[in-house]
């Protein structure tokens, strides 16, 4: 299977921007996404240029919804081949670019569709906090918009089920630096697979096609589906199909990506932005004296079959493995506490002490908890990520014994840290400094829990 390391290592030049990253914000605010915000955003088609009669432009929009942070957003172009990609955005061509975008602001890139030849490819944009993006593609004839249509940025996915005609338009991008090997399958209103075949994309490569062109024995009246899979187990790819009729007319079509399984970097990456930001409030509002950011807690996220997280104290880095994500599965919300414990472990070298728990790992669990709240994650995932790894912390081949130094007694056992769930969201929504918080947040998502739990609101009586 390709490499995912590849393909950061080979942005690494148009994220490094980020570096001088500083988080400064104050309170506890809130911080729920809109549906489709994501830090890592795959555009997988561009258009630019072309004869005069059928000229396309390419615009890209970026919104940064949070209310109170900066967001940071490094782009980087490939091209059919897989080589950067120039576009020209007003300020001259170039390959990656760098922005910042205000809190509630928003991003616009539009090329400037002046080559007489089209280029086509795709994008990848990087931000440290979810960003919503959308592309939009102008078609241009002696200068004149004949037509437009806009897609979402799209997530990565295993499979990619689209409606199509004879005239759909297809496109996919390699987001691996080796070759992909992809199959397409048609099928028919009726169900009936009446085509199939395969293309390989080159490594960080892209290709664009109509259904004609792909299956040139389809009949024009076809109506039905279209499906593109990898050939290679576990892998993903960037797709979107467009919508063109016997007129030219274009629309969009609804979005096609599988939903799950979900890409697993992306997710820890997404999870991990979004808890550094958030340990950072909390950092504020205990008056840490420290700054939470991704260049001062790097992460590393390591591609093995081991079920393992752990901070490391050298670097305070943030170390997780992709098989303990796979673990945790659909749940962003647990996977949110794994990170920000272990987020907890480097505040804890930082400042020398424990601030929740005299029990450092009860004091990483507090933070996992708390961290999650701000971020706008239900903090009684907590339970649910701990019991999973109660149910293998008995086969040395699954679970890493040097999870967090599991060896020792300092943890306990998982079971207990479950069961402490319940009083430590009691203690820690008691706190002055995060008992608003925790009233707006239950009052919101836990309206009907009984009174006696944390995070929850009396029933007003009908």
């Amino acid at each position: 299977m390709p490499s995912y390391s590849s393909r950061f290592r080979r942005l690494s030049v148009g994220l490094s921007f980020l570096c001088c990253l500083n988080i400064v914000t104050s309170g506890l605010i809130r911080a729920q996404d809109p549906a489709g915000a994501e830090v890592d955003l795959y555009f997988p088609h561009l258009a630019d240029g072309g004869p005069a009669n059928a000229r396309w432009q390419t615009a890209m929009t970026f919104l940064n919804p949070s209310s109170t942070t900066t967001a940071n957003l490094a782009i980087a172009l490939f091209g059919d081949s897989g080589s950067p990609l120039s576009f020209d955005f007003g300020s001259g061509p170039n390959t990656t670019f760098g922005y910042r975008i205000a809190p509630n602001g928003t991003l616009t890139l539009r090329s400037t569709a002046t080559t007489a030849t089209t280029r086509t490819g795709w994008a990848l944009g990087s931000a440290d906090l979810p960003l919503l993006a959308t592309v939009q593609f102008r078609l241009y004839a002696g200068g004149t918009p004949q037509s437009e249509v806009s897609a979402l940025a799209s997530p990565l996915a295993v499979s990619y089920v689209s409606p199509a005609n004879f005239y759909t338009g297809l496109a996919v991008a390699n987001v691996y630096s080796s070759p992909l090997p992809l199959k397409i399958a048609l099928t028919d209103s009726g169900g009936n697979q009446i085509g199939n075949t395969t293309i390989n994309i080159p490594a960080l490569g892209h290709q664009a096609f109509n259904v004609f062109s792909l299956f040139p024995a389809v009949p024009s009246s076809f109506t039905g589906s279209i499906k593109v899979a990898p050939l290679t187990t576990n892998t993903y790819f960037a797709g979107w199909t467009l919508s063109v009729d016997a007129a030219g007319v274009y629309s969009s079509y609804p979005p096609g990506p599988q939903a799950w399984p979900v890409n697993q970097i992306d997710r820890i990456r997404q999870v991990y932005f979004k808890s550094l930001n958030s340990a950072q409030r909390l950092a504020n509002t205990f008056n840490l004296g420290i700054q939470i950011n991704f260049s001062t807690v790097p992460l590393n996220i390591l591609q093995n079959s081991i079920l393992n997280a752990y901070a490391t104290r050298a670097d305070n880095s943030v170390n997780i493995t992709s098989a303990l994500a796979e673990l945790i599965s659909d749940s962003p919300s647990e996977l949110a506490f794994i990170v920000a414990h272990e987020i907890g472990h480097t505040v804890q070298f930082r400042t020398g002490k424990n601030l929740f728990a005299p029990n450092p790992e009860n004091d990483a669990d507090f933070w996992g908890m708390l961290v999650g709240l701000v971020a706008g994650y239900d903090p009684y995932a907590a339970a649910g990520a701990l019991a999973k790894l109660a149910m293998v912390s008995g086969d040395a081949a699954l679970l890493s014994q040097n999870f967090d130094a599991l060896s020792g007694d300092i943890h306990g056992s998982f079971n207990n840290r479950v069961a402490l769930v319940f009083s430590s969201l009691q203690s820690a929504c008691s706190q002055p400094a995060i008992a608003d918080f925790c009233a707006v947040y239950r009052s919101t998502y836990h309206p009907h829990f009984p009174t006696s739990a944390p995070l929850s609101v009396p029933v007003s009586a009908k």
